[in-house]
């Protein structure tokens, strides 16, 4: 299969005239990003199918495609082709999965997946994700590679995925976090939900129930220490009553930017 150069866009709507059981996600460790110039696509490509060829003595570059650092896709093997990919998972008869290569060492401390590689290869995954296929690291089966590298963590990418293409947001274990948020507030046991009145007086609402969640916009020391959860409402701190738990730095550096 020759050389093609392909958005995000344009793989998807190839993409659809398969039916791929599941998306695979590698980084290539080595080429990185040094070795990539803006230009050098085909280049590129071709030393990693050479050596795919000529020293592992596979019929072909391993995978369906690349994903360079420019957001460009660059195709490899044959789509209707099995991938060289994770062992055990290559498929068989008409179960093919897509193997996609993102050129990068993607470990804590190197390359950093982002921007327009980013964007690409979550547009991509979304695709497959719509579609209820599985997204495999190549480290989920193959436990002693780190690939696609330790500085992609599993869980956030995938939290990225289901969220790709919608209004932006910033999402606290898949819950939308809102401006002014600076925290969270689990129901541990029944307590009373109070709202305050001109003078700073609290009124009782009703009994909040355990397994409830809130979010934290404030807290002050009055009338024992509450929480403000929003609405003019507040929960009393109490032990062992509620949880309060605060988002990373990350998270609230992002919901600033909003």
């Amino acid at each position: 299969m020759p050389f093609v150069k392909l958005n995000a866009d344009e793989l998807i709507l190839i993409l659809k005239q398969y039916n791929h059981t599941e998306l695979h996600v590698h980084h290539t460790w080595k080429p990185n990003h040094d070795n990539f110039n803006g230009k050098n696509h085909e280049r590129v490509q071709k030393g990693m199918r050479d050596y795919h060829v000529l020293t592992n003595k596979w019929d072909d570059i391993a995978q369906h495609v690349t994903l360079f650092p420019d957001g460009t896709f660059l195709t490899g093997r044959n789509f209707g082709k099995q991938p060289v990919s994770i062992k055990g998972y290559n498929g068989g008869g008409n179960r093919i999965p897509f193997a996609c290569e993102m050129v990068g060492d993607f470990d804590i401390g190197e390359d950093k997946l982002e921007g327009k590689q980013l964007d690409a290869i979550l547009k991509v995954a979304k695709f497959f994700n719509d579609q209820n296929k599985y997204i495999r690291f190549h480290r989920e089966n193959a436990p002693w590679k780190s690939c696609p590298g330790t500085g992609i963590e599993k869980d956030e990418f995938m939290e990225q995925v289901r969220n790709y293409g919608k209004p932006a947001q910033v999402y606290w274990d898949g819950s939308p976090m809102r401006k002014g948020q600076i925290g969270r507030l689990s129901i541990l046991k029944p307590i009373n939900l109070w709202k305050r009145n001109s003078r700073d007086e609290i009124i009782y609402h009703r009994v909040l129930q355990p397994c409830e969640n809130y979010r934290v916009y404030g807290y002050d020391e009055k009338h024992g220490g509450q929480y403000a959860v929003g609405g003019g409402y507040w929960v009393t701190n109490m032990e062992g009553y509620v949880k309060y738990e605060t988002p990373s730095k990350a998270k609230m550096e992002a919901l600033k930017k909003l």
